[in-house]
């Protein structure tokens, strides 16, 4: 371990994992800055989680209220139409009704 090329050694060699490391934007620089804005968002996760129950709850109510409304309106009879059926008029081309 502390030989000569042992792990020691290599660690802390110019360009060695420690060098890599601790080099600017490296990944202890990358690993700190995304652990700071993770401890930010916390508290703000902690305030909406009340919000999201609240949501949560009125969508149900919402679905329940929706499928018993749909229930009501396939019981109710559909009203026929008064209006006579329109009915598409076909004009044929003489020559393509001889062919």
């Amino acid at each position: 371990m502390f030989a000569e090329d042992g792990i020691i050694e290599r660690m802390f060699a110019e360009d060695g994992v420690i060098d890599k490391l601790l080099v600017k934007n490296g990944p202890l620089e990358q690993f700190t800055e995304a652990a700071e804005i993770l401890s930010q968002l916390a508290p703000a996760v902690d305030k909406l989680t009340p919000t999201t129950d609240t949501l949560e709850s009125a969508v149900v109510t919402l679905n329940k209220m929706v499928n018993s409304l749909s229930g009501i309106t396939d019981r109710i009879p559909r009203r026929r139409s008064t209006r006579p059926a329109v009915r598409a008029k076909r004009t044929t081309d003489q020559a393509g009704v001889d062919e």
